[in-house]
């Protein structure tokens, strides 16, 4: 099984009391109270994606 670095562009913005981490290249994104949680939170996020991505056999996007 071939395994490959991927590395996606998180945009992280605040909105009210919380930041929000995007990323455009997957159309996720996440939040948290700090911005270290929101990109924390959206790391995971961009995990589970990929994971399903490859699960459904769907082409995962190889860079932003």
């Amino acid at each position: 099984m071939k395994t490959t670095a991927l590395r996606y562009s998180v945009l992280i913005k605040k909105e009210g009391k919380h930041y929000i981490a995007s990323v455009p290249t997957l159309g996720i994104s996440d939040f948290g109270d700090t911005k270290a949680k929101a990109l924390y939170n959206v790391k995971g996020a961009i995990a589970c994606h990929i994971e399903g991505l490859a699960k459904t056999h769907t082409t995962v996007p190889l860079h932003a």
